[in-house]
Protein backbone atom coordinates (compact mmCIF):
# COMPACT_ATOMS: atom_id res chain seq x y z
CA UNK A 1 0.00 0.00 0.00
CA UNK A 2 0.90 3.41 -0.40
CA UNK A 3 1.24 6.21 2.02
CA UNK A 4 -2.40 6.76 1.37
CA UNK A 5 -3.49 3.38 2.27
CA UNK A 6 -4.20 2.06 -1.48
CA UNK A 7 -2.94 -0.71 -2.97
CA UNK A 8 -0.47 -0.19 -5.97
CA UNK A 9 -1.23 -3.50 -7.55
CA UNK A 10 -1.70 -7.05 -6.97
CA UNK A 11 0.99 -9.88 -7.72
CA UNK A 12 -1.30 -13.26 -6.86
CA UNK A 13 -4.56 -13.92 -5.51
CA UNK A 14 -5.44 -17.46 -5.05
CA UNK A 15 -8.98 -18.05 -5.61
CA UNK A 16 -9.37 -21.80 -5.99
CA UNK A 17 -10.10 -22.62 -2.40
CA UNK A 18 -11.60 -25.47 -0.89
CA UNK A 19 -11.53 -27.05 -4.12
CA UNK A 20 -9.49 -30.05 -3.16
CA UNK A 21 -9.67 -29.63 1.19
CA UNK A 22 -6.62 -31.80 1.79
CA UNK A 23 -4.03 -29.29 -0.41
CA UNK A 24 -5.64 -26.00 0.95
CA UNK A 25 -4.03 -25.89 3.95
CA UNK A 26 -0.44 -26.71 1.22
CA UNK A 27 -1.37 -23.65 -0.88
CA UNK A 28 -2.09 -21.76 1.93
CA UNK A 29 1.94 -22.14 3.47
CA UNK A 30 3.33 -21.66 -0.52
CA UNK A 31 2.24 -18.30 -0.50
CA UNK A 32 5.15 -16.78 1.60
CA UNK A 33 7.29 -18.21 -0.25
CA UNK A 34 5.76 -17.06 -4.17
CA UNK A 35 5.75 -13.61 -2.02
CA UNK A 36 9.46 -13.38 -2.14
CA UNK A 37 9.83 -13.42 -5.96
CA UNK A 38 8.38 -10.10 -6.05
CA UNK A 39 10.64 -8.85 -2.94
CA UNK A 40 13.30 -9.80 -5.00
CA UNK A 41 11.94 -8.34 -7.59
CA UNK A 42 11.28 -4.83 -6.16
CA UNK A 43 13.79 -4.42 -3.15
CA UNK A 44 12.36 -1.07 -2.55
CA UNK A 45 8.59 -2.75 -1.77
CA UNK A 46 7.79 -4.31 1.34
CA UNK A 47 5.69 -7.51 0.74
CA UNK A 48 3.37 -9.02 2.98
CA UNK A 49 1.42 -11.89 2.42
CA UNK A 50 -2.32 -10.79 3.92
CA UNK A 51 -4.62 -14.09 5.45
CA UNK A 52 -8.57 -14.20 6.67
CA UNK A 53 -9.04 -16.14 9.24
CA UNK A 54 -8.44 -19.77 7.26
CA UNK A 55 -4.57 -18.62 6.92
CA UNK A 56 -4.86 -19.35 11.01
CA UNK A 57 -2.41 -22.32 11.21
CA UNK A 58 0.61 -23.70 13.14
CA UNK A 59 2.62 -24.40 9.76
CA UNK A 60 1.66 -21.42 8.21
CA UNK A 61 3.00 -18.94 11.16
CA UNK A 62 6.08 -21.21 11.95
CA UNK A 63 6.99 -21.22 7.96
CA UNK A 64 6.99 -17.40 8.37
CA UNK A 65 8.89 -17.04 11.49
CA UNK A 66 12.07 -18.83 10.27
CA UNK A 67 11.96 -17.73 6.49
CA UNK A 68 11.37 -14.30 7.52
CA UNK A 69 8.29 -13.40 4.98
CA UNK A 70 6.33 -10.81 6.34
CA UNK A 71 2.99 -12.11 7.44
CA UNK A 72 -0.46 -10.48 8.49
CA UNK A 73 -3.24 -13.01 9.54
CA UNK A 74 -6.65 -12.34 10.82
CA UNK A 75 -6.65 -14.27 13.96
CA UNK A 76 -9.73 -17.03 14.48
CA UNK A 77 -11.40 -17.61 18.01
CA UNK A 78 -11.78 -21.26 17.04
CA UNK A 79 -7.63 -21.81 17.03
CA UNK A 80 -7.98 -20.83 20.75
CA UNK A 81 -4.08 -19.30 20.33
CA UNK A 82 -2.47 -19.52 23.56
CA UNK A 83 0.58 -16.86 24.36
CA UNK A 84 2.94 -17.48 26.89
CA UNK A 85 2.31 -14.65 30.21
CA UNK A 86 4.93 -15.94 32.59
CA UNK A 87 7.56 -18.94 32.80
CA UNK A 88 5.40 -22.38 32.54
CA UNK A 89 2.03 -20.00 32.04
CA UNK A 90 0.09 -19.13 29.20
CA UNK A 91 -3.27 -17.42 29.02
CA UNK A 92 -5.64 -17.01 25.89
CA UNK A 93 -4.53 -14.56 22.99
CA UNK A 94 -7.86 -12.53 22.55
CA UNK A 95 -7.70 -11.70 26.97
CA UNK A 96 -4.29 -11.10 26.90
CA UNK A 97 -3.72 -8.14 24.29
CA UNK A 98 -7.00 -5.89 25.22
CA UNK A 99 -5.18 -5.94 28.82
CA UNK A 100 -2.28 -4.56 27.64
CA UNK A 101 -0.89 -0.62 27.20
CA UNK A 102 -3.39 1.31 24.76
CA UNK A 103 -0.93 2.64 21.58
CA UNK A 104 -3.55 4.96 19.76
CA UNK A 105 -6.93 4.83 18.24
CA UNK A 106 -8.27 4.93 14.52
CA UNK A 107 -11.25 5.29 12.87
CA UNK A 108 -12.53 3.25 9.72
CA UNK A 109 -15.46 3.67 7.56
CA UNK A 110 -17.48 0.16 8.09
CA UNK A 111 -19.34 -0.53 4.85
CA UNK A 112 -22.99 -0.93 4.22
CA UNK A 113 -23.50 -4.79 4.01
CA UNK A 114 -26.46 -6.91 2.08
CA UNK A 115 -28.36 -10.19 2.89
CA UNK A 116 -28.79 -12.28 5.66
CA UNK A 117 -25.95 -10.42 7.54
CA UNK A 118 -27.11 -6.41 6.57
CA UNK A 119 -25.71 -3.89 8.26
CA UNK A 120 -25.96 -0.14 7.79
CA UNK A 121 -22.45 1.85 6.89
CA UNK A 122 -20.98 3.92 9.84
CA UNK A 123 -17.54 5.37 10.72
CA UNK A 124 -16.06 2.63 14.01
CA UNK A 125 -14.04 4.49 16.38
CA UNK A 126 -11.38 1.53 17.51
CA UNK A 127 -8.61 1.30 19.62
CA UNK A 128 -5.28 -0.23 18.98
CA UNK A 129 -2.92 -2.10 20.61
CA UNK A 130 0.54 -3.56 19.80
CA UNK A 131 2.57 -6.09 21.54
CA UNK A 132 4.74 -9.03 20.87
CA UNK A 133 3.66 -12.38 22.11
CA UNK A 134 5.32 -15.56 22.13
CA UNK A 135 2.34 -17.99 20.22
CA UNK A 136 2.73 -21.46 22.73
CA UNK A 137 1.95 -24.77 20.38
CA UNK A 138 -0.98 -26.61 20.28
CA UNK A 139 -1.18 -29.55 22.69
CA UNK A 140 -0.27 -32.18 20.46
CA UNK A 141 3.06 -30.35 19.60
CA UNK A 142 3.72 -29.48 23.55
CA UNK A 143 7.80 -29.82 22.48
CA UNK A 144 8.17 -26.71 19.72
CA UNK A 145 9.31 -23.71 21.13
CA UNK A 146 6.59 -20.98 21.12
CA UNK A 147 6.62 -18.52 17.99
CA UNK A 148 7.83 -15.17 18.11
CA UNK A 149 4.87 -12.38 16.59
CA UNK A 150 3.48 -8.71 17.07
CA UNK A 151 -0.49 -8.71 17.78
CA UNK A 152 -2.66 -5.99 16.58
CA UNK A 153 -5.82 -5.70 18.53
CA UNK A 154 -7.88 -2.97 17.15
CA UNK A 155 -11.30 -3.28 19.19
CA UNK A 156 -14.29 -0.75 18.96
CA UNK A 157 -14.73 0.25 22.26
CA UNK A 158 -18.15 0.82 24.00
CA UNK A 159 -21.06 -0.97 24.28
CA UNK A 160 -22.98 -2.42 20.66
CA UNK A 161 -25.99 -0.65 19.48
CA UNK A 162 -29.49 -2.73 19.78
CA UNK A 163 -30.29 -4.09 16.10
CA UNK A 164 -33.99 -3.73 15.25
CA UNK A 165 -35.03 -7.48 16.62
CA UNK A 166 -33.24 -6.56 19.75
CA UNK A 167 -30.00 -8.40 19.31
CA UNK A 168 -26.71 -6.72 19.85
CA UNK A 169 -24.99 -5.85 16.47
CA UNK A 170 -21.49 -6.62 17.66
CA UNK A 171 -18.38 -3.93 17.76
CA UNK A 172 -15.54 -4.39 15.67
CA UNK A 173 -13.05 -6.83 17.05
CA UNK A 174 -10.17 -8.20 14.76
CA UNK A 175 -6.92 -9.54 16.16
CA UNK A 176 -4.04 -9.63 13.48
CA UNK A 177 -0.74 -11.89 14.55
CA UNK A 178 2.01 -10.27 12.28
CA UNK A 179 5.58 -11.05 11.40
CA UNK A 180 6.32 -7.65 10.42
CA UNK A 181 7.19 -4.34 12.49
CA UNK A 182 7.81 -3.34 15.52
CA UNK A 183 5.53 -3.49 18.61
CA UNK A 184 4.66 0.19 17.96
CA UNK A 185 1.39 2.59 16.62
CA UNK A 186 2.92 2.69 12.91
CA UNK A 187 2.37 -1.23 12.76
CA UNK A 188 -0.82 -1.56 14.61
CA UNK A 189 -2.59 1.13 11.55
CA UNK A 190 -0.29 -0.79 9.02
CA UNK A 191 -2.02 -3.88 10.01
CA UNK A 192 -5.51 -2.34 10.47
CA UNK A 193 -5.11 -0.52 6.81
Amino acid sequence: MNAAGRPPGMYMADTGFRREEEKDSARRVEGPGRARQPAIACPQARVVTVCDREGDFRELLSDAGTTGAALLVRASRGTRRRVAAAPGESTDLFGHVPETQTPGRRKIAVPARGGPNRRKGRTAKLTLRCVPVDLMPPQDRAGEAPLRMIAVSAREEGRPRRAAAGRRKAPADRMLPTTGGQADLETARMAVR
